[in-house]
């Protein structure tokens, strides 16, 4: 049994809403240690973030053109 992918449905973030750094190859939709959620680089996602899961966050890596889910 294959599981399928879940992809990035839209539009993909440009900067990391914390650092303002490039989006470029991964970046984790989560929840921050703040209360809010954020769009973040890998950097912020470890310093700033509460992990990955259900009501924590989802991070995706970059596959040809779409982003695909690899933990969360």
């Amino acid at each position: 049994m294959t599981t399928a992918e879940m992809v990035w449905t839209g539009d993909v973030p440009k900067h990391c809403d914390i650092c303002n750094a490039p989006i470029k190859e991964q970046f984790t939709d989560g929840k921050t240690v703040y209360g809010s959620w954020a769009s973040m680089c890998f950097l912020c996602a470890m310093t700033h973030g509460t992990g990955y899961g259900v009501g924590k966050g989802q991070k995706y890596k970059k596959k040809g053109k779409r982003w695909v889910k690899v933990e969360g």
